[in-house]
C-alpha cells in the first residue's frame, strides 16, 4: 500500500512538473527580454529559423507588392535580407524598456515625466518583436 502511494505521489508530482514547465519557460524568456541576457535569448530562440521565416515573409510581400518588376524586384531582397541580418539577433534585439530612457529622470516613475519627449527613443518593432533603434 506504502509502494503505491509513492508511485502515485511520484507521478503527481511529474505530471505537475511536466504541466508548469512550458509557464516556466514563458517566465524565463519575458525575463531575460526585460533584463537583456543575450545569453538566455540565444538558448531560448532559434535565431537562424526566425531569420529564414522573416525573409521568407518580407520577400513574399515584396514579390506580390512589384510583382516581379522594377528595380524593387531587383533590389528588395538583398535588402531585406541585410536588413534582418543586422536587427534580428540577440544583440540587436529585444531590449529593456529603460534603454530607451536617455535622461534619469524620466527612468524615475515619481518624476511625472517631465522631460520633453525628444529624449525617449520609440523602439523598432518587427512582427511584435521589439529591436534596437540605434546602433552600440
Amino acid at each position: 500500500m506504502k509502494k503505491t502511494v509513492g508511485i502515485v505521489g511520484l507521478l503527481i508530482l511529474v505530471a505537475l512538473g511536466w504541466i508548469a514547465w512550458p509557464y516556466y519557460a514563458v517566465y524565463d524568456f519575458a525575463n531575460a527580454i526585460q533584463q537583456g541576457d543575450q545569453v538566455a535569448l540565444e538558448r531560448r530562440v532559434a535565431w537562424d529559423s526566425v531569420r529564414g521565416g522573416l525573409r521568407e515573409d518580407f520577400n513574399a510581400v515584396l514579390a506580390r507588392s512589384t510583382q516581379g518588376a522594377g528595380l524593387a524586384a531587383l533590389v528588395g531582397p538583398a535588402i531585406i535580407n541585410n536588413a534582418i541580418d543586422s536587427f534580428v539577433t540577440p544583440q540587436g534585439g529585444p531590449e529593456p524598456e529603460e534603454r530607451y530612457f536617455r535622461s534619469e529622470t524620466l527612468r524615475n516613475k515619481g518624476s511625472g515625466l517631465t522631460e520633453p519627449r525628444a529624449e525617449w527613443q520609440p523602439p523598432v518593432m518587427l512582427n511584435g518583436i521589439r529591436l534596437r533603434s540605434t546602433p552600440r
